[in-house]
């Protein structure tokens, strides 16, 4: 195995660990669990796509299996969270350069593997 599998095997598992860490997070247990109710999915198909801390919040794009992203603020003082917009999927994509489109397609393939998709 070449030195660049290697990496890509690393930045695979180290993204896998830190979705399994988001899902478990007690913080955002109960805008993940609205998310769910609303959206009518499951926990598993919950993928962070992007954390933009701001003043006074945290802004996070999550991606919910296997069609739409939903973009939520939480507000550290108040403990409260909102829904502040939603897209498609290949909306978000068409988006994405970079270091983003690098990080989506990592989170693309732990998606696809998580539902035997791959």
């Amino acid at each position: 195995m070449g030195e660049v599998q290697r990496a890509i095997e690393r930045d695979i598992l180290g993204e896998h660990e830190r979705q399994a860490g988001f899902r478990a997070d007690q913080h955002l247990a109960p805008l993940l669990q609205f998310i769910c109710e609303r959206y009518q999915v499951e926990k598993s198909d919950l993928y962070l796509l992007q954390t933009i801390p701001d003043q006074g919040e945290l802004c996070l794009s999550i991606w919910l299996w296997p069609d739409r992203v939903v973009d939520c603020e939480i507000a550290y003082e108040e403990s409260t969270f909102d829904i502040v917009g939603t897209e498609m999927i290949q909306t978000h994509k068409k988006t994405l350069r970079g270091h983003s489109a690098k990080g989506f397609k990592i989170i693309e393939r732990i998606a696809l593997s998580e539902h035997n998709q791959l």
